[in-house]
């Protein structure tokens, strides 16, 4: 049975900072439209947290980044599968997992989409039911 890590790089600029970069020039070495630079100045730009799921390969399978947004509001973004790695849940088993790592009493998360992306949409309805709102091309879905 495949064992599965979450990583989690709080404030990204931790002391795990070197570890990530080296997870991702192993990761995205041959694309050389997001180049694993790219990638990673993205990390350190956007969100609060990332996480990562992890194969025992070392492959990034999954990744996305929360927001805090107060006390007990968290925002996900930019959850991304990777394309070898799409059908298979992990976006289920990514959301889970970061869901789990937040868990703490009256804690509210949001995730928003586009209305036009369904593969997202069946993923976001398997762990929070249907949306909450449509706002505009955006989908909303709340714990």
């Amino acid at each position: 049975m495949a064992k599965y890590l979450l990583t989690t790089y709080k404030y990204v600029y931790d002391k795990n900072l070197l570890k990530l970069k080296k997870l991702y020039d192993e990761n995205y070495s041959w694309d050389k439209e997001f180049t694993p630079e790219y990638r990673f100045s993205c990390v350190l730009r956007y969100g609060d947290i990332w996480f990562h799921l992890v194969n025992e390969l070392d492959e990034i399978i999954a990744c996305c980044s929360v927001e805090c947004l107060s006390n007990n509001s968290y925002e996900i973004n930019d959850v991304l599968v990777e394309e070898k790695f799409k059908g298979n849940n992990y976006g289920v088993l990514l959301l889970c997992n970061v869901i789990n790592e937040l868990d703490c009493a009256n804690l509210k998360v949001k995730l928003f989409t586009s209305v036009d992306n369904y593969p997202a949409i069946k993923t976001y309805e398997k762990i929070f039911g249907y949306p909450n709102k449509i706002i505009g091309n955006r989908v909303e879905f709340c714990i």
